[in-house]
């Protein structure tokens, strides 16, 4: 038995009429995707995801990505073996090859800051920064974006698995400052913050704590240029 694939989407009203959420949010329409497993026998097997706008990490675009990907991975596997079928998702999440690729190509076009983002297992993640570092030269500049998706533990863990003397920047590991606090005193790797320092009185704390090596400051967090203090005149909170 072997598995083909086919998918749809669309957009469906709510049977209730709404769904309320908190903060007075309401959401009358999803934007479904519906998947469909078929073997070649004729057995169909069905699933689907119906993100919630703005309140789930996932959403419509991304998941017909992410099908996109893993879909061909996972033709002429038996679905009954579902232990190879997920060795098989893992393999195209890792994508080592994918990730030098991007950093060639991106070399070729001129670029010198590369931004690599990673997840949460400590051992995918050692993987795909040596995989992205691999051919790093003098006047590049690394970032690696876990998105606040670690832990202090697994953060440790990755850390100790690669290998010496790898030129990064680790940006926003952990999603919580007091975590993050105690991740920094830990490694000797640079860690800035993006989120954790979106506002006047967090910067400030990072400031006084001589917390992390640096802010990546996100304007759409803050306001805007026109309406945030700390973007129009960051040097006051020195001062």
């Amino acid at each position: 038995m072997s598995a083909r694939r086919s998918s749809g989407a669309d957009t469906a009203p709510y049977s209730a009429g709404a769904y309320h959420l908190s903060g007075g949010h309401a959401i009358t329409r999803y934007d479904v995707t519906f998947v469909r497993i078929t073997t070649d026998t004729g057995i169909e097997g069905w699933d689907e995801s119906t993100p919630f706008d703005r309140y789930n990490a996932s959403h419509d675009g991304g998941i017909r990505a992410a099908i996109a990907e893993i879909a061909p991975k996972i033709f002429s596997l038996d679905p009954r073996k579902v232990d190879r079928i997920s060795d098989a998702m893992d393999a195209a999440r890792l994508d080592v090859e994918g990730t030098r690729k991007y950093i060639a190509d991106s070399r070729a076009a001129g670029y010198t800051v590369f931004s690599v983002k990673i997840g949460s297992d400590p051992v995918a993640n050692a993987i795909q920064v040596q995989a992205a570092l691999d051919d790093q030269t003098h006047g590049e500049h690394f970032l690696v974006d876990a998105n606040g998706r670690m832990v202090v533990e697994s953060a440790v863990r990755m850390l100790k698995l690669l290998p010496g003397g790898l030129d990064f920047v680790h940006e926003a590991p952990i999603a919580t400052y007091r975590e993050s606090i105690s991740l920094c005193r830990r490694t000797n790797v640079p860690i800035i913050f993006d989120d954790l320092a979106s506002n006047e009185t967090t910067l400030a704390q990072v400031i006084a704590d001589d917390a992390i090596d640096g802010i990546g400051l996100e304007i759409s967090r803050t306001d805007g240029l026109t309406v945030s203090p700390l973007t129009r005149s960051p040097n006051k909170l020195f001062n």
